[in-house]
């Protein structure tokens, strides 16, 4: 996903520039998506394990706190907004804490424990944090039970064990959808059998028809058809066309693909139209000042709201395999004085895959899935790429202090390169 096919960026700049509707109506809220994570709460890829050919299954999406310490559920807290967790039970787990008592945001609560205490809730479960973490694949992981008035009886696969980030827990869908993460909506939405983002239309299904204007513009959008024996099932129902085809709908809303997402997971069918909009359970939070944009060669990009690029570093090691994503290794003051961290508000709090890490230069500065982002000095106007792929090249010594040796490319155990910052 690193580099996208050139058309892609022909199909979305066609998209942005020419499409109208026929109609104009109120942009589509597909379907309500509530925040994934209040203030100070993270989501992290658990430690996966390898299948036998040895290719590398990723573990599930759990939920952290800010510093990427995962969050636990207990057995014995069987009452909403009651801990049991007392006595031995501290000496083990800790309770996840907020800095104040978090109001209207969906299925998360605090509750007192103490006086001025606020322990962290989902879903009317306390959590709790493990004093001694060593993340393994072998913890016990289960979904956030419900544990609000009325619900059921939850059995657990051990006293403890990890709170998953899971959208689509207790939903009924029907076979040939899923729920995926969708980078581009930054957040974790309805796709089809094949990846490919689904939207919802906020208008009627015998008039969803549509003109583009502008050259060569050729944005559509496709019904997603149900079987013959296809019946509904929990949200999903069946509407009927002027064709007599029979399409499905989520909430009300008719189903569809747009034919500019060339692969699975694209989602650059948003702004083309305001009367369809993906399909998200669950929105991730993105700080103020950020957007996504398209680069030329790369797809979705981070920028800041006027367009200008955010960058973030990618290290190899010679012979230790392929380049991966990594916290800046290094960034002394000739290099600030061209890489300019982006900054974070004294009162900022990380939620979701953002967190405030302490920049070169000692400031707050916003990171993304970990990595802190920069802007690069030489970038002049909205659409600039002239840090992409720079190089830094470092040596270590045997105490693991890295050297930077410049561009010397003899004897090189790391080199770090600059990229766009991807919102996947």
């Amino acid at each position: 996903m690193y580099r996208r096919n050139a058309t892609i960026l022909a199909a979305a700049v066609l998209l942005l520039a020419g499409c109208q509707t026929m109609e104009a109506t109120k942009t589509a809220a597909a379907s309500g998506p509530v925040l994934a994570t209040p203030p100070g709460v993270g989501i992290k890829l658990t430690r996966g394990t390898r299948n036998a050919a040895g290719n590398n299954i990723p573990g599930p999406l759990a939920y952290t706190n800010e510093a990427g310490r995962l969050l636990y559920i207990y057995e014995k807290d069987t009452a909403a907004g009651t801990s049991a967790c007392a006595a031995e039970c501290l000496e083990s787990y800790t309770p996840a804490t907020s800095s104040k008592p978090l109001k209207n945001i969906g299925t998360w609560s605090t509750f007192e424990r103490a006086p001025g205490v606020w322990q962290l809730a989902f879903k009317g479960s306390p959590l709790y944090l493990a004093k001694e973490e060593k993340e393994s694949t072998a913890y016990a992981r289960c979904s956030v039970p419900d544990r609000l008035p009325g619900s059921a009886p939850v059995a657990f696969p051990a006293p403890w064990c990890v709170a998953l980030f899971e959208p689509a827990a207790g939903m009924k869908i029907p076979d040939g959808f899923a729920v995926h993460e969708i980078a581009n909506a930054t957040g974790q939405g309805l796709v089809d059998a094949d990846g490919f983002t689904l939207y919802a239309f906020n208008g009627d299904v015998l008039k969803d028809g549509q003109s583009c204007i502008g050259a060569g513009c050729k944005v559509s959008w496709k019904p997603v058809e149900a079987p013959a024996l296809a019946s509904p099932v929990g949200d999903f129902t069946i509407l009927h066309r002027a064709d007599s085809a029979r399409q499905w709908a989520y909430k009300g809303r008719a189903l569809y693909t747009s034919t500019a997402d060339l692969a699975p997971g694209d989602a650059e069918g948003i702004g083309a139209d305001p009367r369809w909009a993906p399909v998200l359970l669950a929105s991730y939070f993105t700080p103020a000042g950020i957007k996504i944009g398209v680069a030329p060669g790369f797809g979705t990009i981070f920028t800041d709201d006027v367009g200008m690029t955010l960058y973030a570093q990618n290290r190899g090691a010679r012979g230790r395999g392929p380049s991966r994503p990594v916290p800046v290794v290094d960034c002394d003051d000739a290099c600030l004085k061209v890489w300019h961290p982006f900054k974070a508000p004294d009162d900022a709090q990380g939620s979701g895959y953002w967190t405030v890490v302490k920049a070169p230069d000692g400031s707050r500065q916003w990171a993304y899935r970990g990595q802190g982002l920069f802007f690069y000095g030489l970038d002049h106007a909205p659409g600039d790429m002239k840090g992409e792929y720079i190089y830094s090249y470092y040596k270590t010594d045997p105490s693991g202090k890295i050297t930077n040796i410049a561009n010397v490319r003899s004897a090189v155990d790391v080199a770090v390169s600059w990229r766009p910052a991807f919102p996947y």
